[in-house]
C-alpha cells in the first residue's frame, strides 16, 4: 500500500472544510497587467525560525535504535486546524531513512495531551479522523513494495508541546513518550517498543490562519536576447528521492500570449538552506527535463488550437540558486517548504527552425511549498509525457500525491 495513505488523516480534515479536493488557490499573476513587476526579492529573506530541526530519541524494546535527525512541522490555525511533525533520520546523501510521524487535531497550545490508540489500518483509511495526537515510527523502506516494512504504532503515550510560536514560519518544541506495536507492512505483529522522553524541536511552516495564507511565488526578470518580466502564483514542486534521480525541483508557470515555464532543477536531497551551481544543460537534457547535474531552463509553450507546442527552449550555461530558507520533509509527511534567490545565464533555441535565439539572464527569488516523493516514485520524462507536462510516475493510487498545505 502506497505512502500516500498515511496522510489521509489530516487530508480528511481539510476537506470537511473545503468541501472536496482542497482550497481554491488564488489566481494566477497575469504578465500583461498594466503596472509592472517590481522585483524586490524580498520573498527569499532569511527567517531565523527557519533553521534547521532536531530529534533526539531512543526507542528501546525490539528493534532498539537511536533517532537523531532532522525535523519540520506544518500547521493549520483555521478549521480543521492542526499540527503535523516529523523527524527524520537520514542517509549519507540525505535521503530520509527513518521517520516518526507526529499528527495532532486542533489549535496547537502549550500543554501536555494523551496519544490515541490506533492502527496501522486505520491511519491509511482516507475516511477516518483521529479524535487525538496520533504518533508512529517508520523505517526500512522497500521501493518495490513502495512503502516501509516495518512500523512502530503507539499504543498510549503522551505528547507534549514545550513552547510554540505561532508565525508565518514559527517554532514548536515537544517531547514525547510511547509504547506501541511494531508491525509489517501489512500489519502484522513484530514485537514491542517505547520511547521515553523523546524531544524535538522544530520550524512551523503555517499554512493557513485567519488572517494569512501560504501563497507559492516567483518573481524574475530577463534581460538579454529575450528582456521580460516574470510573476508566478503557479508553482509545482518536488523533491524526489529515486537511488538514480534524487533533486529539487521547482517549475513555475507564467501565463500569457505565450505560456513560459521557469524550471529550478537542484541535484541531490535538499535538507538544509546551501547555494547550488548550475551547470550547463544540453539541448537533450532540456527536452526530457532532467539531467545529471543542478540547471535552470526558461521554456516558451505555443497553443495551435487546443495543441501546446514548446516553441522555445532557454537553457543554462552557468548559474547560482541561493536556498535562503528551507523547511526539508520526508514521505510520511508530504510537505516541504523553502525560498531561494537565483541568477543563470541560458542559451535560446527555437524547437521549430534550429536557429540560435541567442543568451539571455535571468535573476530572481521564489517561495514554495514542495511535494516530497518516496524513493518509488519519479517524474516522467518530459519527452514521454502528455504535452511535456511534469507528471508523476507511482504506483497506485500514490499518483495524486501533493502537499496537503
Amino acid at each position: 500500500m502506497p505512502l500516500s495513505r498515511l496522510t489521509s488523516a489530516f487530508a480528511s480534515l481539510v476537506l470537511l472544510a473545503c468541501g472536496g479536493g482542497g482550497e481554491a488557490g488564488p489566481e494566477p499573476v497575469e504578465s500583461c497587467t498594466t503596472t509592472p513587476l517590481s522585483l524586490s526579492l524580498r520573498i527569499a529573506d532569511l527567517r531565523t525560525d527557519a533553521a534547521p530541526g532536531a530529534v533526539t530519541a531512543t526507542i528501546a524494546g525490539d528493534f532498539p535504535r537511536a533517532i537523531t535527525g532532522r525535523a519540520s512541522a506544518f500547521s493549520r490555525t483555521l478549521f480543521p486546524s492542526f499540527l503535523v511533525v516529523d523527524a527524520f533520520t537520514s542517509d549519507g546523501a540525505g535521503r530520509p531513512t527513518g521517520e516518526l510521524f507526529i499528527f495532532a487535531p486542533g489549535t496547537p497550545a502549550v500543554g501536555m495531551r494523551p496519544l490515541v490508540p490506533v492502527t496501522l489500518q486505520q491511519v491509511r483509511d482516507p475516511t477516518f479522523i483521529p479524535t487525538g495526537p496520533l504518533a508512529v515510527w517508520a523505517e526500512a523502506f522497500d521501493p518495490g513494495l513502495g512503502d516501509y516494512t516495518r512500523w512502530l504504532v503507539a499504543d498510549t503515550g503522551t505528547l507534549g508541546i514545550t513552547s510554540f510560536r505561532d508565525a508565518d514560519v514559527g517554532r514548536v518544541g515537544l517531547t514525547i513518550s510511547l509504547s506501541g506495536t511494531w508491525r509489517d507492512a501489512s500489519g502484522a505483529r513484530l514485537g514491542c517498543g517505547t520511547i521515553a522522553g523523546g524531544t524535538i524541536d522544530a520550524p512551523v511552516v503555517r499554512g493557513l490562519s485567519a488572517t494569512t495564507a501560504l501563497i507559492d511565488t516567483l518573481e524574475a526578470s530577463t534581460t538579454g536576447s529575450r528582456a521580460d518580466m516574470l510573476a508566478s502564483q503557479t508553482i509545482d514542486a518536488f523533491q524526489t528521492l529515486g537511488a538514480s534521480d534524487t533533486r529539487l525541483l521547482f517549475v513555475a508557470t507564467i501565463p500569457g500570449d505565450s505560456t513560459r515555464e521557469l524550471w529550478l532543477s537542484l541535484n541531490g536531497a535538499r535538507i538544509t538552506a546551501d547555494s547550488v551551481p548550475l551547470g550547463e544543460l544540453s539541448l537533450a537534457g532540456a527536452r526530457a527535463g532532467r539531467d545529471t547535474g543542478s540547471f535552470a531552463m526558461l521554456r516558451v509553450i505555443t497553443v495551435a488550437g487546443t495543441t501546446p507546442t514548446v516553441a522555445q527552449v532557454w537553457r543554462s550555461t552557468s548559474g547560482w540558486v541561493k536556498l535562503t530558507n528551507l523547511v526539508p520533509g520526508a514521505p510520511l509527511i508530504l510537505c516541504g517548504w523553502g525560498t531561494a534567490r537565483f541568477s543563470f545565464v541560458a542559451a535560446g533555441h527555437d524547437n521549430a527552425t534550429g536557429a540560435s535565439l541567442g543568451t539571455l539572464e535571468a535573476t530572481g527569488a521564489l517561495e514554495a511549498r514542495y511535494t516530497v516523493l518516496s524513493p518509488a516514485d519519479s517524474l516522467v520524462n518530459l519527452a514521454a509525457s502528455p504535452a511535456g507536462r511534469v507528471v508523476l510516475d507511482a504506483p497506485e493510487s500514490a499518483r495524486d500525491r501533493r502537499c496537503f498545505l
